[in-house]
């Protein structure tokens, strides 16, 4: 559990946890490390002392921060069990998820599985009084029943929140890449899957948090982990995709980096084609828009002359029958 001087989250995702229905038939189930990447280690430790939890918290306090991946392994290292989750302190389970997720794992027939995620739900919410409200949520990739080498290759397919893995899986492929500042979470499950099959429950079990403040209206503390030019995504996207190539070119062959290339390739034409269509329509509708007001004047003016030349018939009536 990453944090950094946010003691409300830190809080909510601490009785995110104790309300886990693993623990209420095995309270020795969960272990839950805090590594705290460079925030006030007097206030963690105070907060974790008074929670129901504390005998299972192990707090790991860095006296600056070291980065979100950095914290990540560092959690990972500190503490020896079957399974892992990173959960952030922003974010929230459903009361079901770690028995759902453990029941998956530990099935027999399960085996060749090295971690499962979850459906989850994209949950935003803004700060009010002394915690933050729920504003809206939305289903986040309800199309992915499968983790699909090839489709994991084109995007990430669930955040940390929703994917619970076999330690055993850091043994055969190692950390996370703490060089890179967002998506390393992406690289671990690309590697993963090299090695391992992942499983899916189609359930949403997890809540990915983010703050609808924007990025300048929030204080540092609480903003989005993603939030400002320094979490740039489609950099961070465009590097690794380029790293991976080379990897590809430099073993003589072509794998998951001609892979993720070729398919980020694609699904920026998609999007390009589906941004020229959109502006087509506009251009459309402006000119659509344009030419109906244009009728409307037409028919304004002709109107006004039709009412004009009707009075005026209507007078010529008038003294041609006074006449007779």
């Amino acid at each position: 559990m990453r944090t950094k001087d946010r003691p409300v989250f830190l809080r909510r995702a601490l009785d995110d946890v104790a309300a886990q229905t693993l623990l209420a038939r095995d309270p020795s189930a969960v272990r839950v490390v805090i590594v705290n990447d460079g925030g006030d280690a007097e206030r963690v430790r105070g907060l974790v002392a008074q929670h129901p939890l504390a005998p299972s918290v192990t707090v790991v306090d860095n006296a600056s921060s070291r980065g979100r991946w950095t914290a990540a392994n560092q959690g990972v290292d500190a503490v020896d069990s079957d399974y892992i989750v990173l959960h952030d302190d922003d974010d929230t389970w459903h009361p079901d998820f770690l028995s759902e997720t453990v029941a998956f794992l530990d099935a027999p027939e399960n085996a060749a599985y090295g971690g499962v995620a979850t459906f989850n739900d994209e949950v935003r919410e803004r700060a009010e009084g002394d915690g933050y409200v729920e504003v809206s949520r939305e289903p986040f990739l309800r199309e992915v029943h499968h983790i699909a080498f090839v489709e994991l290759c084109r995007r990430n397919l669930f955040p940390p929140i929703a994917y619970l893995y076999r330690r055993s899986v850091h043994d055969a492929i190692g950390s996370y890449d703490a060089s890179m500042t967002v998506l390393a979470d992406w690289e671990f499950n690309l590697r993963t899957v090299r090695r391992f099959d992942i499983g899916m429950i189609t359930k949403p079990l997890a809540y990915w948090h983010k703050r609808v403040e924007p990025a300048d209206a929030a204080d540092g503390a609480s903003r989005n982990a993603t939030a400002g030019g320094e979490w740039d995504y489609d950099e961070n996207a465009v590097r690794l995709a380029n790293r991976l190539l080379r990897d590809d070119l430099d073993g003589g062959g072509l794998g998951v980096g001609y892979l993720v290339n070729v398919l980020q390739l694609q699904h920026r034409e998609a999007i390009e084609r589906d941004t020229n269509v959109h502006l087509h329509i506009e251009q459309m509708f402006e000119h659509l828009r344009a030419g109906l007001d244009g009728v409307n004047q037409h028919v304004s003016a002709n109107t006004e002359r039709v009412l004009r030349d009707s009075g005026a018939v209507r007078r010529a009536w008038r003294r041609l029958l006074g006449r007779h």
